[in-house]
């Protein structure tokens, strides 16, 4: 095979796609792209309606400032904060607003709520004292009993009232806000007596006989998520004293469940199912039950993708405005602001999954204890996330990769079909991980059986063992500075080593009972002797995501691009470019898919092939003549030997070239690249590839490079704490002959071009890795 190509294969090789992180697999026209470019309008349209003098929108008759605070709430979730001028006017006129409706002040309170401003926690506490007071109660005479009327002594409660009264007190609540408990206590028989036999829910005071809508529907499912999550029913609790994670008496019919059955039959996003009107604040209401009760798939359907197609087709192609049908949907700052919350909040980015595995119940122990840990990590991070489930029976690896974390829990046996198994296989591959733990815990049967076939599949699909993690390992630092020698009731995590980062982690004990108990506000009353291991499994549990996802989460309608590099391709050498990896026995096997992908990636957006070999390259002269350029990467300190050196340096000095990279940014192998590299070519020095280079453009159809993000983490007092850096690729690179013969990445690219980039490697994401290594490949070609 002869080094250099001909000038039209390299012209060929260096056309290189523009849309370079698309998804191959495209499952429908919405993207995220598309859905924010629609929010984008929607937010431009109320903008355009509000008031500039008082900084309100034209109310309704008798409701004080509840069309306003509808849209400052659209606008807060559409990512507005409270300095954005139109956001800060309408927070100013809600301010001076007094409202005596139960709409009103639900939608105020929960404006304030998502503002998220120390000045407006008086209004809030106020107004859930005023929420109280207009609930109906059994003595206050023939009324619907737990429920809201549109003000006090109008009426019998109210479904719509009574689900934004709840809306609100749980957001009060979040913001620390105590409310009473015997509320939400008499809330939830309200929505449990109203629900029909079919399991669905009807606006009827009359609850059986009447239709059941989509609208009322999510309304009952949110109202019981909500209350029920206050009022401590849950598999975990503590009786005398004691913490019980398994033996509670389980309903012969889940309402909740019944509820979502109802939905998943009756499922539509084009109109609000058994009525045909209200479907834009019924797409409210259905955004709210799959986010609460962590379903991607309602019936299914894919709710939020259908959703947002739907809705990006309805919406006005002029103003950017939705009218829907019915009174309040036919008012189109409503409409919009139904839409608006519809795709913002829907659209929360994952934080991790709960696997549905088997045919029994096993998978979904502790169900409420996923919501409270993502609770946990918003307040953390200081964002809007959500949680789902995923069911592994027919889930392919794309959709597996939609959730960065997979958590497993049971105690019998984890049984998966070939199939299943690799899936799972690939998913870990491709990046995910997967969190698994034991049902363990007292009150709980033994769990052996479950650790039994874990540790099985861990080892035929990694062909490695579930290991103790060590003390130094960056998980117990990832988020909070965790001694394990010292945690309570031996929280102690085992994983699968691996170079870059550990993908699988086992809990032989049960967390998720303590964070089931766990309260994220803070306001649950629980036993002193609990509390600490209460909140250091909330804190281990936030560890083990902020490990995982090093923070970075992907769009919720993002593509999930699944590399498979070919490893036997059927072509002419004379039309292939080869790219190998040389071993300099500095642990560049612990990356072994780095190179393959990053040629995968070439393939897909180059015009050509290229590939790189199954074997190593050695160093041998003879060998390395058929090769233009060659990999070299690691992670531990080495020395070449002078026989080495000196075939290097015959390769460079002849027109070759070395591409580089420190294994996660590896300090001890960037000093020993450094010093060899000195030593094969004496006198020329590694130095800094300037920020303009011509190798960080677009000008060989690459890409512009200006911009990238370079992460490094610091361990700060209380966890790990990642800087961010953008601005273009930091590269060495050694020059001779007027030629760029060496370029080094002293941070990292094989970790990411792994889709494993951990939060304790310093370096780049994998969309910018690959884009840096496809520049410098190319630019090495065309030079």
């Amino acid at each position: 095979m002869n080094r250099f190509l001909s000038p039209s294969t390299i012209r060929s090789v260096a056309f290189v796609c523009v849309a370079f992180w698309g998804n191959v697999n495209v499952q429908a026209q919405v993207t995220a792209e598309a859905v924010q470019h629609s929010i984008d309008r929607g937010v431009a349209f109320l903008k355009k309606q509000q008031s500039a003098e008082t900084g309100g929108w034209q109310e309704y008759t008798n409701q004080s400032c509840g069309l306003s605070a509808l849209c400052t709430l659209a606008l807060l979730n559409c990512g507005l904060d409270h300095n954005d001028p139109e956001v800060a006017n309408a927070l100013n006129y809600l301010r001076q607003a007094e409202p005596k409706r139960t709409y009103s002040i639900a939608l105020q309170t929960m404006v304030f709520c998502q503002a998220r401003q120390a000045r407006d926690l008086a209004a809030i506490r106020n107004n859930v004292r005023l929420l109280e007071g207009l609930m109906i109660r059994r003595d206050d005479g023939p009324y619907n009993s737990g429920g809201w009327p549109y003000q006090t002594g109008q009426g019998n409660g109210d479904p719509s009232n009574s689900q934004f009264a709840l809306l609100a007190l749980s957001a009060a609540e979040e913001r620390g806000v105590a409310v009473s408990k015997e509320v939400f206590e008499i809330a939830e028989k309200y929505w449990l007596d109203r629900q029909q036999r079919q399991g669905g829910w009807t606006y009827s005071s009359t609850a059986q006989g009447a239709p059941a809508s989509g609208s009322m529907t999510c309304a009952g499912i949110a109202s019981l998520v909500i209350t029920r999550g206050r009022t401590g029913k849950s598999q975990a609790r503590i009786e005398k004293g004691m913490i019980q994670c398994c033996g509670a008496d389980v309903e012969q019919r889940d309402p909740i469940q019944a509820g979502l059955d109802w939905l998943g039959k009756n499922f539509l996003v084009s109109a609000n199912p058994g009525v045909r009107v209200h479907g834009l604040y019924y797409l409210y209401a259905l955004e709210r039950v799959g986010r609460l009760t962590g379903h991607r798939l309602i019936g299914g359907h894919d709710w939020y993708r259908e959703g947002a197609e739907y809705l990006l087709k309805r919406q006005d192609g002029f103003e950017g405005f939705w009218r829907g049908v019915g009174h309040d949907d036919s008012i189109p700052t409503v409409g919009t602001s139904f839409a608006l919350l519809f795709l913002a909040k829907g659209k929360r980015q994952v934080v991790i999954s709960r696997l549905q595995h088997g045919v029994a119940s096993d998978w979904n122990w502790h169900p409420d204890a996923l919501r409270q840990l993502t609770h946990h990590v918003e307040r953390k991070w200081q964002q809007d996330l959500t949680w789902q489930t995923v069911q592994l029976a027919g889930a392919s690896v794309e959709e597996l990769l939609k959730s960065p974390v997979l958590f497993i829990s049971g105690s019998g046996p984890l049984v998966t079909t070939p199939q299943q198994r690799d899936a799972l296989k690939q998913y870990v591959e491709q990046g995910g991980f997967i969190f698994a733990q034991a049902t363990a815990a007292s009150g709980c049967q033994p769990s052996r059986e479950f650790e039994q076939s874990l540790r099985q599949l861990v080892e035929e699909l990694f062909d490695a063992p579930l290991e103790k993690l060590p003390v130094d390992h960056p998980i117990w630092n990832a988020e909070y500075r965790l001694k394990p020698t010292k945690m309570p009731d031996n929280f102690w995590l085992y994983g699968v080593q691996a170079c870059c980062r550990t993908s699988i982690v086992y809990s032989p004990v049960s967390l998720a009972c303590l964070w089931e108990l766990s309260d994220p506000t803070g306001r649950r009353e629980l036993p002193e002797r609990w509390k600490p291991a209460i909140e250091t499994a909330a804190q281990l549990g936030q560890n083990v995501i902020a490990y995982a996802t090093g923070r970075r989460l992907r769009d919720k309608l993002d593509g999930q691009t699944v590399l498979v590099p070919q490893t036997d391709l059927e072509m002419s050498p004379r039309n292939t470019m080869i790219v190998p990896q040389l071993e300099i026995g500095a642990g560049g096997d612990e990356a072994p898919r780095a190179l393959p992908n990053l040629m995968e990636w070439m393939r897909r957006q180059v015009a050509t092939e290229i590939a790189s070999p199954a074997e190593m390259a050695g160093f041998n002269a003879k060998t390395l003549q058929d090769y233009s350029i060659v990999f070299m990467h690691g992670r531990y300190r080495f020395t070449l030997t002078e026989a080495q050196r000196n075939v290097l340096r015959d390769f460079l000095t002849s027109g070759g070239t070395v591409f580089a990279g420190s294994i996660c940014g590896n300090d001890e192998f960037s000093q020993s690249f450094r010093r060899e590299m000195q030593l094969v070519l004496p006198g020329v020095p590694l130095a800094p590839l300037p920020a303009d280079h011509e190798a960080f453009t677009s000008r060989f159809r690459g890409y512009n490079l200006s911009s990238v993000t370079l992460r490094k983490p610091v361990e700060g007092e209380s966890g790990i704490v990642v800087s961010q850096k953008v601005g273009a690729p930091l590269i060495e690179v050694m020059r001779q002959d007027d030629r760029d013969c060496v370029f080094f990445s002293p941070f990292d690219l094989s970790c990411a071009l792994e889709n494993q980039g951990g939060i304790q490697c310093a370096g780049y994401d994998t969309v910018d890795a690959a884009k840096i290594g496809i520049n410098l490949i190319l630019y090495a070609m065309l030079q």
